[in-house]
C-alpha cells in the first residue's frame, strides 16, 4: 500500500473520530437539557415554595427582632404625632391668653347702653304722691289734703291753682319716672299725665318736673325756698337723652290733640296767656 492510500485512510479515520466525537459532545448537552428541563415541570408540578423567598426565610429566622423593629417604630410614631398635636394645643392656649391689641379690644368693647327711663308702678308710692297733689291743687283747691304732699307749705297759696280749677276735670294717665338722685339724697321725678277739661272730650297730654324729699312718712315735694338756687336740679336733666325725647313725644301729642279739637285749643291758649301773666 502506497503512502498515499496510507495517509487518505488516516485521514478517513480522524474525520470518523471527529464526527463520533462530536455526536458523543451534542448528546451529552441535549442530555442536560433534557434533564434540566425536567426538572424545570417536576417544580411546575410540585409548586414554589414560600419557603425559597430569602425575605421569609429572613423573617423565620429573625422573627423576634422583626416584630420588637416593627413596635418600636409604631411606637416613634405615636410619640411624634402626640407632640405636634401638644405643640398645637400649646399655640392656641398662648393665643387665647395673649392680650388683645388694641384694635381687637375696640372691637369687643360693648358700647355702653344709655340709660332707659323706666317708668314706675301704677300703685307706686310716687304715682300715689302725685294723684293726690293733682287732685287737690290742680283739679280743686284742698289745703289740708295737699299740705300731705309736700315738706312744707312756705310759697304754696290757693291762687297758683285757682285759674286751673275753673277749666280742669281730671287728671288722668299719670306715669311717674326717676330721672336723678342728686348727692343730697332728692330725687328730681319726671310725670307725665292727660288733662281733661271741662265740656271737652279731647284730653291734652301735659308733663311737669318735680323734686322729691325721702322723709319719714314717705316721699314730699321739695317746696323751693327764696334764694334757693333750682338751677342745680334743673341742669341735672338738661343733658338727659331721654327726658328730651319724652317732651318731644310729648309735645307731638299735644299738638295732634290741639289741631284735632278747636274748643280744647282755645282753652289751652286762654289757660297759657293766664299762666304767662302769672
Amino acid at each position: 500500500m502506497s503512502d498515499k492510500d496510507k495517509n487518505y485512510i488516516l485521514d478517513e479515520e480522524t474525520e470518523d473520530n471527529d464526527i463520533v466525537e462530536y455526536l458523543e459532545r451534542d448528546l451529552d448537552g441535549y442530555e442536560r437539557a433534557v434533564k434540566a428541563e425536567e426538572n424545570r415541570r417536576d417544580r411546575n408540578k410540585k409548586g414554589w415554595s414560600f419557603k425559597e423567598n430569602p425575605i421569609i426565610k429572613f423573617y423565620q429566622s429573625n422573627k423576634m427582632k422583626v416584630l420588637w423593629t416593627i413596635l418600636g417604630i409604631l411606637i416613634i410614631i405615636l410619640l411624634v404625632a402626640l407632640i405636634i398635636v401638644n405643640t398645637g394645643k400649646e399655640k392656641d392656649s398662648q393665643k387665647a391668653t395673649e392680650p388683645k391689641t388694641t384694635e381687637a379690644l375696640q372691637e369687643t368693647t360693648e358700647t355702653p347702653e344709655e340709660e332707659v327711663l323706666l317708668a314706675e308702678a301704677a300703685d307706686s308710692e310716687y304715682n300715689q304722691l302725685f294723684e293726690k297733689y293733682f287732685q287737690n291743687s290742680v283739679v280743686e283747691w284742698n289745703e289740708e289734703a295737699l299740705s300731705q304732699c309736700y315738706e312744707n307749705m312756705q310759697n304754696v297759696s290757693e291762687s297758683s291753682y285757682s285759674y286751673l280749677n275753673k277749666y280742669v276735670e281730671a287728671v288722668q294717665n299719670i306715669v311717674c319716672y326717676v330721672l336723678y338722685e342728686t348727692e343730697d339724697g332728692k330725687e328730681i321725678v319726671c310725670v307725665t299725665y292727660n288733662m281733661k277739661f271741662k265740656n271737652i272730650n279731647t284730653v291734652a297730654p301735659a308733663m311737669d318736673t318735680f323734686l322729691l324729699v325721702k322723709t319719714d312718712s314717705g316721699y314730699k315735694l321739695h317746696n323751693f325756698e327764696v334764694g334757693e338756687e333750682i338751677d342745680m336740679y334743673t341742669n341735672r336733666v338738661q343733658d338727659n337723652a331721654q327726658y328730651s325725647e319724652l317732651i318731644s313725644n310729648i309735645n307731638n301729642q299735644l299738638g295732634i290733640a290741639l289741631e284735632s279739637d278747636a274748643d280744647l285749643k282755645k282753652v289751652y291758649d286762654a289757660l297759657k296767656n293766664v299762666g304767662s301773666e302769672e
